[in-house]
């Protein structure tokens, strides 16, 4: 699979922050991601990823495997790529807590968070 040049500058690469997420909150994320070829494909439109990259993510045969291969992407990919997901992401209201993870990054906090809203709601 082929990868966009990038240059190192103020969008590449990733923050030890935003990687940092990406690897603590993984198996949320795989979880409750929710890609399709929708999102893909504004991505690809906004040059976020490859046609090759797309391609890749939607062989992909379960939507856990989808998420992973995103995820995967991720950590290569510009800090812009990383926010046109989680713009993507926001439109679609299925996405709440892979948009929480991402944007917070505290996949623990989160789930006491949604835990007590829950009881709350109950």
């Amino acid at each position: 699979m082929e990868f966009a040049d990038r240059k190192v500058g103020d969008d590449w690469p990733l923050s030890d922050r935003q990687l940092a997420i990406l690897r603590d909150n993984r198996p949320e994320l795989v979880r409750s991601l929710r890609v399709d070829d929708e999102i893909l494909s504004q991505m690809r439109k906004c040059g976020g990823v490859t046609e090759a990259q797309m391609h890749h993510v939607l062989s992909k045969h379960t939507p856990e495997k989808r998420n992973g291969a995103v995820l995967d992407l991720l950590p290569r990919s510009s800090l812009r790529t990383y926010r046109q997901l989680v713009d993507s992401l926001k439109l679609r209201k299925s996405n709440h807590n892979a948009v929480r993870i991402l944007e917070a990054g505290a996949a623990g906090k989160l789930r006491k968070q949604l835990a007590e809203s829950s009881v709350v709601s109950r």
